[in-house]
């Protein structure tokens, strides 16, 4: 057996290396191997895009394009495996719904991390970043009713501090006093509510 070895360049893409071997009696045996040269970082494209806002939603869709000329291997978001489809020429779409975390605040920052890899180990990791809108419902923070002890009849004054992290939102307040008797302050002068 013999063995030899050889400097051959390449050319960004695909490479046939063809190997020629002749005997002293003229016999000839070829054979070939296609090599891939890799030069660039897989390109990724997506939407939502960098700065969208989103209201009231709990999940939105991802989808896009990675393209690379060696092939896509595999593609994440937030780190979850997501299927691929092979459009030719190196070019491979994506979609897929994401599940967005509520962050319990009525403006949440949310990112949107894409990473592809191509069949030569070469990752690009792409990241949009969104803003989730929520309404939330306001928040009762202390109550109190003045005097503490009256007597049948008489008058009482109830307050009751509240917070809305919307703060273009609109509100009215209820007061059910428990004996099947409300005092609703969109109808009920006595019944009041006021921003201090």
């Amino acid at each position: 057996d013999k063995t030899f070895s050889t400097e051959v360049s390449l050319v960004a893409g695909s490479n046939v290396v063809v190997t020629v071997a002749t005997d002293s009696s003229g016999n000839v045996t070829s054979t070939s191997r296609t090599v891939f040269y890799d030069v660039a970082l897989p390109e990724i494209n997506f939407t939502p895009a960098d700065g969208m806002t989103f209201s009231d939603v709990t999940a939105i869709t991802v989808e896009g394009t990675a393209v690379d000329a060696s092939g896509i291997t595999s593609l994440t978001i937030n780190g979850v495996m997501a299927v691929t489809t092979d459009n030719g020429g190196g070019s491979f779409s994506f979609s897929s719904d994401l599940d967005l975390e509520q962050c319990g605040l009525a403006v949440c920052q949310t990112s949107i991390i894409v990473v592809a890899t191509d069949a030569s180990g070469r990752i690009t990791t792409e990241t949009h970043n969104v803003t989730l809108l929520t309404n939330l419902a306001p928040v009762i923070a202390d109550m109190s009713v003045t005097p503490d002890s009256i007597s049948i009849g008489s008058a009482v004054t109830a307050i009751a501090h509240y917070s809305d992290a919307n703060e273009g939102d609109s509100h009215t307040a209820v007061w059910d006093w428990g004996d099947s008797t409300q005092c609703d302050s969109s109808i009920d002068s006595h019944c009041s509510m006021s921003n201090s």
